[in-house]
């Protein structure tokens, strides 16, 4: 009787290449999960407000009262004055008020469909404005940093630093692709700022204009955490 032939052992490259290839799927598995975490990860500071809270209406409504006062007053005999905001103040704002100021302006409801619940957070180095986006079919927090530049003479300003999707880093050409596929020759001031500050880096100048004769020129910008300090002059506008 013949016995059964004996069954060849594995070789031992064979085994290497089997323990190389579960180890791979390992460290693929991982990796994907430690990229979509921190896809997916938000803010510490983030929370969506209710607009209706009469907490947000109050505040919303006390930075409306505040600051057309502060900007169109005259003052012949102030050279600078200064303006405080708080990040709570400018958030409930931005719950309870923006999305009727941009349909006021004429920005439509797919704009500001697409873009949601913007928050902003101040600190000593930077300020973050982040909002929920769909660009996948699933709400994404987004945020994008700024920091001061000290070296510009002619007013304080801000530079777009980098664009974060949670943890990691998105190039700046997504965000200005979004934002100027959604605005079209109406909003031409509002192309013209993206491409400026996003897509050239050029600075944020924070000139703001008043009525057609004077503008509010920021010359001090102090960032403490959670409030915005600004040293401001209110100037006539240069002649075109």
């Amino acid at each position: 009787m013949t016995e059964p032939a004996a069954i060849p052992a594995p070789r031992p490259g064979r085994r290497w290449r089997r323990r190389f290839l579960f180890l791979l799927l390992i460290a693929l598995v991982a990796g994907g999960t430690l990229l979509w975490t921190l896809w997916r990860s938000k803010p510490t500071y983030w929370q969506i407000l209710d607009p209706a809270s009469p907490a947000v209406q109050s505040e919303a409504a006390e930075i409306e009262r505040q600051l057309p006062t502060l900007l169109t007053r005259v003052r012949p005999d102030e050279p600078t004055w200064t303006l405080e905001v708080s990040q709570t103040q400018i958030n409930a704002w931005l719950s309870a008020r923006l999305p009727q100021w941009l349909s006021n302006q004429g920005v439509n409801s797919q704009v500001t469909g697409s873009v949601r619940n913007p928050m902003v957070a101040i600190f000593p180095d930077r300020i973050e404005i982040a909002a929920e986006v769909n660009p996948l079919g699933r709400e994404q927090v987004v945020r994008a940093l700024f920091r001061p530049d000290y070296g510009n003479p002619q007013a304080a300003a801000i530079r777009f630093h980098r664009l974060m999707g949670g943890r990691l880093p998105l190039p700046s050409s997504w965000l200005a692709d979004q934002v100027l596929a959604r605005l079209d020759h109406r909003h031409e001031e509002a192309r013209s700022l993206v491409e400026r500050i996003v897509v050239k880096g050029e600075p944020w100048l924070l000139v703001q204009p008043v009525d057609r004769h004077r503008q509010v020129r920021v010359v001090d910008l102090r960032l403490e955490t959670g409030r915005l300090v600004l040293t401001c002059r209110t100037e006539l506008k240069p002649p075109r």
